[in-house]
């Protein structure tokens, strides 16, 4: 694992310099180890380089990123945006009514809205996969169903801990998305 809060995988994405070398580290994990396979995730919807006026350029490292990787005969997995929103956090989730001095709980989000939500970078990003020649997995085809995505667990508690972070005891449980690339990987 190569990560660092706050830190996309594209060169340049910060004034600060606190993400400067992450990617050279994970160019350097794979010389070093015996990597085949390399999963790229983000919060792309979060970081602000992909809605500034250096998008594209960024956009284009990421798409450089990629093909390297692929020239060397590693497989490449590119992770879409995860749901997330106002709608999803719990702070949220419960609404009052003044008419029947009761409250609503919200339970889920319509599917089309997450999907329009993130439409634009979802496309960007398939867009750079298919061409770089990476593999896409859709958080949101395994976190919603056909129509709509739950906001509350099997155990009535929230599935998110704010507004973008799934909670842990739901990740554990439900998210699967990756399991059968670990699972390829470990040791029997």
């Amino acid at each position: 694992f190569v990560t660092r809060r706050s830190c996309p995988p594209v060169h340049d994405s910060d004034v600060s310099g606190k993400c400067r070398g992450l990617l050279e580290q994970a160019f350097s994990v794979v010389d070093n180890a015996a990597v085949d396979t390399v999963v790229i995730a983000a919060a792309w919807n979060r970081y602000v380089v992909f809605e500034s006026d250096n998008r594209e350029k960024a956009f284009e490292d990421l798409a450089a990123t990629i093909r390297t990787f692929v020239a060397r005969g590693i497989a490449v997995y590119l992770i879409l945006p995860t749901p997330r929103g106002e709608a999803f956090d719990p702070a949220h989730l419960v609404q009052r009514s003044i008419r029947d001095f009761g409250f609503r709980v919200r339970r889920q989000v319509d599917r089309a809205d997450v999907v329009a939500n993130v439409k634009e970078i979802d496309s960007r990003l398939r867009a750079i996969a298919d061409s770089a020649g990476a593999k896409v997995i859709d958080p949101v085809d395994y976190l919603c169903n056909a129509s709509d995505c739950p906001t509350l667990a099997n155990d009535g508690m929230p599935v998110y801990t704010d507004n973008s972070h799934l909670r842990p005891a739901f990740v554990r449980e439900h998210v699967t998305f990756l399991d059968a690339l670990l699972l390829e990987k470990l040791p029997l």
